[in-house]
């Protein structure tokens, strides 16, 4: 991470003189390069929102979607009050159209979502099985959620949706 930071403020004069030595073609495949490697590193090391706005950033949609549903599908097992593996609270709003403070998994997949269902150039990238199966994750989180809170109905209605 800290090659990456160090990376981000290099000045653009030695970005463009090590792109020969890489055999890259400008300074954005270097860009995407190293942070694309840094979130297949965050995601293997399961650090949920670093890998999140890393693959973002390297403009891997569909792989955050990816991210998104492996912790979906693991926050089903985990009580209402640990939700989330990795607390949201510092992760950038601006970066992905999340609103400030999101700690509920379902919440920022919904966020991040509908973030790409504004640009074409994003919901493009994300594969359609991907997306059916967030969606279909975050209403099971929701029944989830609604039977933990008591609103046995709600559960059911959720659940209703899957029959």
């Amino acid at each position: 991470m800290a090659c990456l930071l160090t990376l981000l403020h290099a000045q653009a004069g030695q970005i463009e003189r090590d792109l020969k030595l890489l055999h890259l073609a400008d300074s954005r495949t270097y860009l995407l390069d190293i942070v694309k490697s840094a979130a297949e590193r965050a995601d293997v090391e399961q650090r949920f929102s670093e890998a999140i706005l890393l693959y973002n950033l390297a403009e891997e949609y569909d792989a955050v979607i990816a991210v998104l549903n492996v912790e979906l599908g693991n926050s089903l097992s985990r009580p209402a009050a640990s939700s989330s593996s990795t607390p949201l609270r510092n992760f950038p709003a601006q970066t992905i159209g999340m609103a400030a403070g999101q700690e509920d998994v379902a919440q920022v997949a919904r966020s991040i979502l509908e973030h790409y269902d504004r640009s074409a150039s994003m919901g493009g990238k994300v594969s359609r099985k991907r997306r059916e199966t967030c969606e279909t994750l975050m209403r099971l989180k929701e029944a989830l959620s609604a039977y933990e809170n008591g609103h046995l109905e709600q559960a059911l209605q959720v659940g209703w949706l899957f029959a």
